[in-house]
């Protein structure tokens, strides 16, 4: 006669063969699976052997590229700027190392830096107090910061470039007057800082202009709506702009510019600023915007070439 003990007897031992079941059989599934990842590994390991040896050789070129370009450097830009004033407009944020680069580039072109203005972070405009103590500077009336930042950038960039236009920019009446005034008062409130090199005014005559921007910090601000707003005001009275960004800043300063229809074919871009190859588009470009020429130099997207074409006067 069948008893409970039967039952409890079946069913231990029906639970019995499923656990020894799931054993072996979760040993084999196991190696398989362990087989197969330690392929993948295997091939993820070679994928990157390969991925490494082709960044050495990236590498290896770049330095090679690099090393050429300070060889030929002299010979190319040496007295491509002589004779040219270069206004430099730089951010909070922007790396030092880019400004000297650039500085020792015009230089050594035999051009000369006029003068440097820094655009503080103050132009954040963190408060309303702050909007309205620039839209009254400027001469607007408004309550949103970026119309007013628009309005600051337009407006210098305009005066800047009118003055620059001037057979005697320091005279007491005109442009000249009027960016004196715009920029002692910029200065006095925090938003801009102006360096005078060696000449006594903001913008000579017949200057040129660089914007340099990008850094491991930024500012607190969209840069690259200031550098495209303040080109326009520069190139409305004809005059040579640049724009130039190092790599891997994150501002988008150059790609904006590249992108924007208004100014994208008036004004000379560079990416990689920081390089010597991009240091020789930088003065080339100018020397060719002051004919009228312009482009966009570099290897980032918009780039038309790394170098201008062969400049000859």
């Amino acid at each position: 006669m069948v008893n409970f003990r039967f039952h409890l007897i079946s069913l231990v031992a029906v639970f019995l063969s499923l656990a020894i079941g799931v054993s072996l059989g979760s040993g084999f599934v196991g190696e398989a699976a362990t087989g197969r990842l330690k392929e993948d590994i295997e091939s993820v390991r070679k994928q990157n052997g390969i991925v490494r040896d082709e960044n050495l050789e990236l590498k290896a070129r770049l330095e090679d590229a690099e090393s050429f370009a300070l060889a030929v450097r002299s010979w190319m830009i040496e007295g491509a700027l002589q004779g040219e004033n270069v206004v430099f407009v730089r951010f909070d944020h922007t790396d030092s190392a880019l400004t000297d680069a650039a500085a020792g580039a015009v230089e050594e072109a035999d051009g000369t830096i006029a003068s440097t203005l820094t655009v503080t972070d103050k132009l954040a405009l963190g408060s309303g107090e702050e909007v309205q103590e620039l839209a009254n500077i400027v001469g607007i009336t408004s309550s949103d910061p970026a119309e007013v930042r628009i309005e600051m950038a337009g407006r210098l960039g305009l005066f800047m470039s009118q003055t620059g236009g001037q057979l005697e920019p320091s005279s007491d009446t005109g442009p000249a007057s009027r960016l004196t005034s715009l920029a002692e008062t910029l200065q006095e409130a925090g938003y801009l800082t102006v360096e005078l090199n060696e000449s006594q005014d903001i913008v000579p005559s017949n200057a040129m202009f660089l914007i340099l921007g990008g850094g491991s910090g930024r500012p607190g601000f969209n840069a690259w709506r200031f550098a495209i707003e303040m080109s326009s005001g520069l190139v409305e009275e004809g005059a040579a702009v640049a724009v130039a960004e190092r790599s891997s800043s994150g501002w988008n300063l150059v790609q904006r510019v590249r992108e924007d229809d208004r100014i994208s074919g008036s004004v000379v871009t560079v990416d990689h600023a920081e390089t010597t190859t991009s240091q020789i588009a930088l003065v080339l470009g100018l020397a060719r915007a002051g004919q009228g020429i312009t482009g966009h130099y570099g290897s980032d997207e918009g780039a038309s070439a790394p170098l201008p074409e062969a400049f000859l006067d």
